[in-house]
């Protein structure tokens, strides 16, 4: 099912969302998987926060976070981090240190 979820739009992914057919971490772990496939051919996201977004899902998941307080959104965060976009480029040997 894992890598059906990749194919779903936004508005289908939100439908199975609320109808509990899946689960935020179900939709983090796809996109997970697929980077897994796709990204040393591509080397598009250097830095990825798998962790913080599975957390995420996790809290959600919970009842915690935006959706609790009743504020609509996307329940999964993406597996890479927007905050990183002006930290510049990043090499192999930045990533080791």
């Amino acid at each position: 099912m894992s890598a059906d979820l990749i194919h779903l739009s936004a508005l289908e992914a939100a439908a199975k969302l609320a109808a509990g057919e899946i689960t935020p971490l179900d939709l983090v772990d796809a996109a997970a998987a697929r980077i897994e496939r796709v990204e040393p051919a591509i080397n598009a996201l250097p830095t990825l926060c798998l962790e913080r977004a599975r957390d995420h899902a996790r809290r959600l998941m919970r009842g915690e976070g935006r959706e609790a307080a009743g504020e609509r959104g996307c329940w999964a965060t993406p597996p890479r981090d927007h905050s990183l976009r002006d930290a510049g480029p990043r090499s192999p040997e930045s990533v080791a240190r």
